[in-house]
C-alpha cells in the first residue's frame, strides 16, 4: 500500500493481480489497474501523477494515478519484489528476484544502471530523502547502501539472520530501519 504525497489517494496492490486506487477520505474505489500476475509492490511518484506496480509478471506497469490508465510497461526480465521512486521522480528502482537492483529512467522506461552485488533475490529498495543513496536488501540477509550517481556500494550492513523484507530511511537520512523474517527490526546509523 502507498499514500500519494497529498494523502488524498491511497493505492493497494494484491495477489489478485490488481492495484486499486482509493479516495482516502471517502474510502471509495476510483479505479483499478490489472497486471498479468500477482502484484508484489506498488508506489506513487513524488508528484502524485504516476503509479508503479510490479510483481510476478516480470514487468513494471506505470499508470496514471487518477484514471489507472497505462502509461508504459517496462520489461524487467525477473520478478519484481519491490520498487521505489527517487525523490525527484526521475528514477525508479526495482528489487529483482534475480538478485539485481535496476535503476530505470521513468520518462523513457530505459535502464540506467544495474546494481548486482546481492547473492540472492532482492526484496526491498528505498531511496534516501536527498536521492543520493539507495538501500537494498533481501534473501542474502545483507543491506547494501549504494551511491546512486556512481552505482558503487558505500556500505554493507549485516546482522539479520533471515530474509530482509523492508528498509526505510529516516527523513533526515541519518538512520535506516530494516525488518526481517527473523522477527527483528534493526535501526542503523
Amino acid at each position: 500500500m502507498a499514500y500519494a504525497p497529498d494523502s488524498k489517494t491511497l493505492i493497494s496492490g494484491s495477489r489478485d493481480k490488481t492495484v486499486l486506487i482509493w479516495d482516502a477520505a471517502t474510502r471509495e474505489q476510483r479505479a483499478a489497474i490489472t497486471l498479468a500476475d500477482q502484484v508484489m509492490d506498488c508506489a506513487i511518484s513524488p508528484d502524485g501523477t504516476l503509479i508503479a506496480a510490479g510483481g510476478r509478471d516480470d514487468m513494471v506497469t506505470l499508470s496514471d494515478a487518477t484514471t489507472g490508465n497505462s502509461v508504459r510497461t517496462i520489461p524487467v526480465g525477473a520478478r519484481v519484489n519491490g520498487l521505489a521512486f527517487s525523490p525527484d521522480g526521475k528514477l525508479l528502482a526495482t528489487a529483482g528476484g534475480d538478485s539485481k537492483v535496476t535503476l530505470w529512467d521513468v520518462a523513457s522506461g530505459a535502464s540506467v544502471r544495474e546494481l548486482s552485488q546481492h547473492a540472492l533475490g532482492v526484496f526491498t529498495v528505498a531511496f534516501s530523502a536527498d536521492g543520493q543513496r539507495l538501500a537494498s536488501a533481501g534473501e542474502d540477509m545483507k543491506i547494501r547502501i549504494w551511491n546512486v550517481g556512481s552505482g558503487e556500494v558505500v556500505q554493507t550492513l549485516s546482522g539479520h539472520i533471515n530474509t530482509i523484507n523492508s528498509v526505510a530511511f529516516s527523513p533526515d537520512g541519518q538512520l535506516l530501519v530494516s525488518g526481517s523474517d527473523d522477527r527483528g527490526i534493526a535501526l542503523w546509523r
